[in-house]
């Protein structure tokens, strides 16, 4: 049942499904979704990478090879950097099942590739919470659940890591 709250409440006037209103405009989105804000978690065997967005996304929609961490918010001579490989997964337990009723995300979970994980956690510059993190996103990475591509974060002006969780873990043989 549906009541009103104001003070002086207002009658609820049922339509039927056989009387329903037809849409009188409709505008259809065509914003485009940008990533706010990532994570990093170098703890562990396997590098995560969490991107947060400011509108849903489509998580099946994004091409890994179009990220990239760099040292620097603007790259330079300097400047180390890792564009991802094609073998980083989406964490499939991060996002809505596949044929979900809700199939857009906020938050996408990639898990790096061994090789990636490896030359993060080896580069003085990128594996190392003395020296942050930036990333730069191709247009079109990801694409929202209108299919709008991602804003572009260039290489000249990269995100810088909003938190990012160092490597605690003893080596072990």
């Amino acid at each position: 049942a549906i009541s009103d709250v104001a003070v002086i409440a207002n009658a609820v006037v049922a339509i039927t499904q056989s009387s329903g209103l037809g849409v009188t405009g409709y505008t259809a989105d065509s914003t485009q979704p940008r990533l706010s804000a990532f994570a990093l978690d170098l703890n562990g065997p396997v590098v995560a990478l969490l991107l947060s967005f400011n509108e849903p996304v489509s998580a099946s929609s994004l091409r890994v090879t179009d990220l990239t961490l760099q040292s620097d918010a603007a790259v330079g001579g300097a400047t180390a950097s890792l564009t991802l490989g094609a073998g980083c997964t989406v964490d499939a337990n991060s996002v809505p099942a596949a044929g979900s009723f809700v199939w857009g995300t906020l938050t996408i979970r990639v898990l790096l590739t061994q090789a990636n994980t490896i030359s993060l956690k080896t580069n003085a510059k990128l594996g190392n919470s003395a020296n942050p993190i930036f990333l730069a996103v191709t247009a079109g990475a990801v694409l929202d659940t209108s299919s709008n591509p991602v804003q572009a974060i260039s290489t000249g002006s990269a995100l810088a890591v909003q938190t990012s969780a160092t490597d605690s873990e003893l080596a072990a043989l």
